[in-house]
């Protein structure tokens, strides 16, 4: 969502706190296409070589990253059609367990995680991965807003790429949003960090950053700059803004941009981009 402090705590009070119909689950866990499992915060990435793992992504594929605002707004299952036919990988924030989006992904054969960061009116949200091409591992993160307490989520994903020694790495992002100050948002950033600086194989992290201050974009500019990594760049440029500074971004790392592109759309507060990479 696209809170500006000032109003943010004084919005989710009201909405969460008097309803009564926020829940945040106290057992952490990832839901899976095969079952629940337990959140293990990524304590350590596995580096696997390609040999012994089959199929995978093709050596070029195609990316789709949105914010889908928890299925609120009407018209998101067409526009996550439009958007998801043509993308190999699909990374969701604010994403929802409901009945449709299961049927979605089940009516695609698209293998999924997804970390539950809370529930809300029954619904579990949080960020999303999913692809008909099956994940070799997968690891996952939640982060507290200190003022809320409401957590954003990470999920880690590594995938057989065609061509690569090793498989591709993609961390899905969904940045702390409301705090006094960047303590929970440098952490959270630093985090990403200690999972991509070594990885010897290629990287794509993607997600939304909450990056409303030049403060945030600062940060994170600088710390994907120190991991190597490089960010899409996107002509024109509609991604969605606060303050006139973009909230979403995709970077990568041992991969070539073939092209990019950012659909506007009502169907969700923030519009979803597309880009293809190859190796």
């Amino acid at each position: 969502m696209k809170f500006m402090f000032s109003s943010s705590v004084a919005m989710l009070t009201l909405v969460f706190g008097v309803s009564g119909c926020l829940e945040i689950p106290t057992t952490e866990l990832e839901m899976t296409t095969s079952g629940p499992k337990l959140l293990d915060r990524c304590q350590r990435i596995p580096i696997q070589d390609r040999k012994g793992l089959q199929g995978g992504l093709a050596s070029t594929f195609t990316l789709l990253n949105w914010n889908i605002q928890k299925t609120i707004q009407p018209g998101w299952q067409a526009m996550l059609e439009q958007q998801a036919v043509k993308a190999d990988v699909v990374l969701l924030q604010e994403s929802v367990d409901s009945a449709a989006m299961q049927s979605w992904l089940q009516l695609h054969e698209h293998a999924w995680q997804q970390v539950i960061a809370f529930r809300y009116e029954g619904q579990g949200a949080g960020v999303m991965t999913a692809s008909q091409q099956a994940d070799v591992y997968s690891c996952s993160a939640r982060f507290p807003e200190p003022t809320t307490r409401i957590p954003k989520s990470t999920l880690v994903s590594l995938f057989p790429l065609q061509g690569s020694r090793y498989p591709l790495l993609i961390v899905n992002v969904h940045a702390v949003n409301v705090e006094l100050g960047m303590a929970s948002y440098r952490d959270q950033i630093k985090r990403i960090g200690q999972w991509v600086r070594k990885y010897p194989g290629p990287v794509v992290v993607a997600g939304d950053f909450n990056t409303w201050s030049e403060r945030r974009m600062s940060l994170l500019q600088q710390q994907m700059s120190r991991l190597g990594m490089s960010a899409v760049a996107w002509q024109p440029d509609q991604r969605s803004l606060v303050r006139n500074l973009p909230l979403d971004h995709i970077f990568y790392r041992g991969l070539k941009v073939q092209s990019s592109t950012v659909e506007r759309t009502t169907a969700s507060d923030h519009h979803p981009m597309q880009v293809t990479f190859s190796l």
